[in-house]
């Protein structure tokens, strides 16, 4: 326990416990702040993935605006021949 671990130390360590419940009011309180707080974070991950997916979106098209019309052709003896045909 902490408190043993602390007494041989030598700290003095006095235990209080209150075991008396907080109103339901602040409680409730507490919860809907915490709910908010996720909400928030939530939305700004949402918004960077958001971010990440159109630069994503943006190099894809780049890439494919690069490529000769029609596709790039079947370059034979290379490694992806096969995987292409």
């Amino acid at each position: 326990m902490t408190a043993d671990a602390l007494r041989a130390q030598g700290f003095e360590v006095e235990i209080s416990i209150d075991a008396t419940a907080r109103p339901a009011v602040e409680v409730e309180a507490d919860r809907i702040d915490r709910q908010a707080e996720r909400v928030a974070a939530l939305e700004q991950k949402a918004e960077r993935r958001s971010d990440r997916a159109e630069q994503a979106w943006k190099a894809e098209h780049r890439a494919v605006e690069a490529l000769p019309p029609g596709g790039e052709p079947i370059k034979i003896g290379h490694h992806s021949e096969q995987r292409h045909r």
